[in-house]
């Protein structure tokens, strides 16, 4: 595969006042190739029927990257060679992973099923010492509805219990984490100097997750199917960049450190609602219910993670995804500038109108207290309406984009967003009494240094949303009439997609993804591109 990337600012833009422009290119290339090979066995003997399955899998690849960037160039010569160059950068690394697994299952009467399962990974981001990792699971299953004492029970048509406990592994880091690494940008009587950059731990190896669940799976009276999930992970070994003592030379290091629990329940319900000759109406939900916390930390003590300027707290016992940063505390009713809270030494709480002040504290989480979705179908006479939604409830999202666009006056060269936009937002005016004590944003003041824009609780916005997913309407075409121009059937349809999103979240999408990356946190907004409205008229015609 190949990828593209090009980021240019206009040297007559706001943002590139003090490079007269910038524009930088990059270019990436990846192959790779895998194999996977598998031998089954299966085998039924009386009541008796095993399966087995052992494998081996490889996998190699080749990546490189090549980029540049400059700036100092004149209006309209959008090419590098008309720059001034301030940045070259490229890479070169081959990579490597392989592994042997196996699985074998016994039914016993089709309804007590035992399965165990062992992996051998290794993957080419650990260090020698510890390159390979065991993964073992077990699982058993009961379907109780196969029980003779089932036989005159009305209730369920169907009801299984299970239960199971295993090890995964995870290599989700950079690559060359476990080495040092050098850099050679720098340069010393004409030759290029390698400077340390990262410290080596060639003791760097998997994140392991212990994982048990129980669960059950039930229809009731052959209509209304359940599934009700427990579950309960142990994340140790984390992949984490540990603080190092600056004596090292270093703050911190990527090792395995850590460890968090994760625990939650699941359920899922559908069923018919209505069922008639000719109307049927079914619908079902689900909803999910998920903790996080933080066991343990290298030598118990709080880590702060940035990105982007924005903060995170691991600390034993809090949420993964806890926000750290200066608390907003409104506007002054009395002069219309901003407050933050700041912490004394005996623990009261003051306001202060200088963010420089304020104290940085846990203000929430990126979590959500539960999630889940709605479905439904009505069927009548051919037509079916359907359609599919989902929610999440109760997370924190920080909305980075309104730094810039929300900053009272702080940027005079960047566009601003509207206040009047149903969301409640009420500009401080001195000469409107009616705004002084329900202001949510301070009076407008150009160029002001307060720190009104930087990074606080003020931008962290309830990302609760529900989303209608697609709506579709389609209509079979009767029997009679397609059997005559030899069809099988034949269906019309027309489905939307992102309907609807109710939300009272500010920017263009509330749907963000609980990870990380480089340059963002979990539950961290900055200029996410929107999902489209999207509309399909369709024929699905089979012979």
């Amino acid at each position: 595969s190949n990828s593209y990337y090009e980021s240019y600012e206009d040297p007559r833009t706001y943002d590139a006042t003090s490079t007269k422009g910038s524009l930088s290119n990059s270019d990436g290339e990846w192959n790779g190739w895998g194999t996977t090979n598998l031998a089954k066995f299966h085998k039924t003997f009386g009541d008796h029927d095993v399966n087995a399955i052992i494998g081996w899998e490889y996998g190699a690849g080749y990546s490189r990257s090549l980029g540049a960037s400059g700036g100092f160039f004149p209006q309209g010569q959008r090419s590098l060679s008309n720059t001034v160059m301030t940045g070259v950068s490229g890479s070169d690394y081959y990579s490597r992973t392989w592994a042997l697994l196996s699985q074998a299952q016994y039914s016993y009467l089709g309804k007590y099923i035992v399965t165990a399962s062992l992996r051998y990974d290794e993957s080419y981001k650990f260090g020698p010492l510890n390159r390979g990792g065991f993964f073992p699971g077990a699982s058993a299953a009961w379907i109780i509805s196969k029980e003779k004492f089932m036989s005159g029970n009305k209730a369920f048509s169907f009801l299984k219990l299970r239960a199971g406990y295993g090890k995964t592994g995870n290599d989700n880091i950079p690559a060359f984490s476990y080495q040092d690494t050098f850099s050679l940008s720098g340069e010393y009587n004409g030759a290029k100097t390698a400077i340390l950059e990262r410290m080596a731990n060639l003791r760097l190896g998997w994140e392991e997750a212990y994982m048990a669940s129980f669960g059950v799976d039930a229809t009731i009276k052959n209509n209304v199917n359940v599934t009700l999930d427990l579950y309960h992970t142990i994340n140790s070994r984390i992949l984490l960049e540990a603080p190092k003592s600056p004596s090292t030379g270093f703050f911190a290091m990527m090792d395995n450190v850590g460890k968090v629990r994760n625990m939650g329940v699941e359920l899922a319900v559908d069923g018919a609602i209505i069922k008639k000759r000719d109307f049927v109406w079914s619908g079902g939900i689900n909803l999910g219910f998920n903790q996080n916390r933080v066991l343990e930390l290298p030598d118990h003590q709080d880590m702060i993670l940035t990105k982007s300027g924005v903060s995170q707290m691991l600390r034993e016992g809090m949420d993964v995804y806890t926000w750290y940063m200066p608390k907003w505390a409104g506007v002054n009713p009395e002069n219309g500038l901003p407050q933050w809270e700041k912490i004394e030494e005996d623990g009261s709480v003051t306001l202060v109108n200088n963010y420089t002040q304020a104290t940085q504290q846990i203000v929430g989480t990126a979590s959500p207290i539960f999630s889940g979705g709605l479905n439904t179908s009505i069927s009548w006479r051919g037509f079916t309406l359907s359609a599919q939604g989902s929610f999440v409830v109760g997370n924190k999202i920080y909305n980075q984009v309104r730094e810039q666009m929300d900053a009272d006056g702080a940027y005079t060269g960047l566009n601003q967003m509207s206040i009047n936009n149903g969301l409640g937002w009420v500009r401080w005016d001195k000469d409107d009494e009616s705004t002084w004590y329900v202001a949510t944003h301070p009076a407008l003041k150009a160029g002001r240094s307060d720190g009104v824009q930087k990074t606080s609780s003020r931008y962290l916005e309830d990302g609760s949303f529900f989303r209608l997913r697609n709506v579709t309407l389609s209509y079979n075409l009767p029997q009679s009439l397609i059997s005559k121009i030899k069809m099988s059937s034949a269906k019309v349809y027309v489905s939307a997609d992102n309907v609807a999103t109710i939300t009272g979240f500010s920017a263009m999408d509330p749907e963000i993804r609980l990870d990380s990356d480089t340059w963002h946190h979990a539950g961290m907004y900055s200029h996410n591109y929107p999902v489209p409205l999207s509309v399909v008229l369709g024929i699905d015609i089979q012979f």
